[in-house]
């Protein structure tokens, strides 16, 4: 059952990272002041659909070649997500040379280009384990191409990882700069998913490295996401009930400067 349904999540997500990003250069009005980060999700369910499938072809209910097809369907969904993620990111990047940071109210955006790096690293990271474990129990190629794409994938996780502190700096510098005076909405969520998949990354480079470097990395990390998520639940419990988090329907305005939708109420 897993295993079809893997296969159902695959499909959808290179689906949608492939339309969605046709639609935005097709028929979307995208200028590079408007561009956000949230324009990378597509790309990253790609490289998801990666993640899980290095983890479900390491299962023992399948058989050798079942597992085969799933791990080469898995590298064909990283590099998908991941290399279209990285052409965003750096549209992205140059969107923030010239329109500098976005506005206070989605400012914790920013947190959402960690996402493909992230995830990049925790996905090609799995690929490597599930091929080392299946490329023994076939005779397509020699015993020992399992072994080299592990080292492959262990190096280029760590390399990606790597690449992912920077955008944490500028992630982390955008709220410092603001001095946290943001207003709650329910953009905060977008601090955990990313970060999550630095902290999936970090954990499996230190199982697999035996770091305790990467451990304490790790567990730190881990310790923010559980204490941004309490903080968040408690916020959006509170503004639920408020009324607070959602406003009575307006019209939505762009904002020139940022390029950020801001909604005014109508009385």
């Amino acid at each position: 059952m897993a295993w079809a349904l893997w296969w159902i999540d695959a499909a959808l997500a290179v689906t949608i990272c492939c339309s969605v990003a046709f639609l935005m250069i097709s028929v979307h009005d995208v200028t590079p002041e408007k561009l956000t980060a949230a324009c990378l999700l597509p790309a990253v369910s790609c490289i998801v659909a990666a993640s899980t499938g290095g983890q479900v072809a390491q299962m023992e209910a399948l058989e050798a070649h079942e597992a085969l097809w799933t791990l080469l369907t898995c590298y064909c969904c990283w590099a998908i997500g991941f290399f279209v993620g990285l052409m965003i990111l750096c549209i992205y990047f140059y969107r923030l040379l010239l329109f500098k940071l976005p506005s206070q109210e989605v400012v914790v955006s920013v947190f959402l280009s960690l996402g493909p790096l992230g995830q990049g690293s925790f996905g090609i990271l799995q690929c490597g384990k599930a091929a080392k474990m299946i490329f023994p129990k076939l005779d397509l190629l020699p015993s020992e191409a399992g072994t080299i794409l592990y080292v492959m994938g262990l190096i280029m996780g760590l390399i990606i990882w790597a690449m992912a502190i920077p955008w944490m700096c500028f992630a982390v510098g955008s709220v410092l700069r603001l001095k946290f005076r943001f207003p709650f909405n329910i953009g905060w969520w977008a601090f955990l998913y990313p970060v999550g998949g630095v902290a999936s990354a970090t954990i499996t480079l230190s199982a697999e490295l035996d770091s305790a470097f990467f451990g304490v990395i790790a567990e730190v990390l881990t310790a923010i996401i559980v204490l941004v998520w309490i903080i968040c639940f408690g916020r959006t419990i509170r503004g639920a009930f408020s009324g607070e988090l959602f406003p009575k329907p307006g019209v939505c305005e762009l904002r020139p400067d940022s390029g950020a939708k801001v909604r005014l109420h109508i009385v």
